[in-house]
């Protein structure tokens, strides 16, 4: 796949799931009438989730991909009121499902990769440590639940074993590069 290079911050970064991100729709206009204009073409039906940016150079949101399946944020659509899980169920009985016109905008989720954009911002300056944790504590986790926990302690082990694999690898590197000498 080639894909033009779009200059820009994560901001610039919007997902529109089932037509349906937790920013005011009209924010997004031009990524919904591409993305209906494409839907149409293709006569799709169905749950999907896609990706643009949006790029200060022309003023116009770019598609960077549509998924045509249930996605990692999907739980997170239907706490902002749109239960796409749901509306796939009764469409997929031939029940008329009304569409949603509003939900709670300004609401945020936490990925495990955020973590990274974090770090950066901290060295930037451009985050603070109370800020990080005031909007932290309000999102959405993404990967925990007090309701069902495991997933996330899952999820943290894995990222253990991943981190101390690389540093015993790291490690017995040194130790061999140490002894071929």
């Amino acid at each position: 796949m080639l894909q033009e290079y779009i200059p820009g911050p994560p901001t610039c970064h919007y997902m529109v799931e089932g037509c349906m991100v937790s920013v005011p729709l009209d924010r997004i206009r031009g990524a919904i009438e591409s993305l209906d204009r494409l839907c149409a073409h293709l006569s799709y039906r169905g749950v999907f989730e896609a990706e643009f940016k949006y790029d200060d150079r022309d003023g116009q949101f770019k598609l960077l991909e549509v998924n045509t399946r249930p996605w990692y944020f999907i739980g997170f659509a239907a706490e902002c009121g749109v239960d796409l899980c749901e509306m796939a169920y009764w469409d997929a009985l031939g029940v008329s499902v009304d569409p949603v016109t509003t939900y709670k905008e300004g609401r945020y989720c936490v990925v495990g990769g955020d973590r990274f954009a974090c770090r950066d911002l901290f060295r930037q300056g451009r985050l603070s440590a109370w800020s990080w944790l005031w909007e932290w504590l309000g999102a959405r986790q993404l990967l925990f639940s007090w309701s069902d926990p495991l997933p996330g302690f899952a999820r943290i082990l894995q990222h253990l074993r991943v981190v101390i694999g690389r540093r015993l690898a790291g490690i017995r590197g040194a130790v061999e590069a140490g002894t071929t000498r």
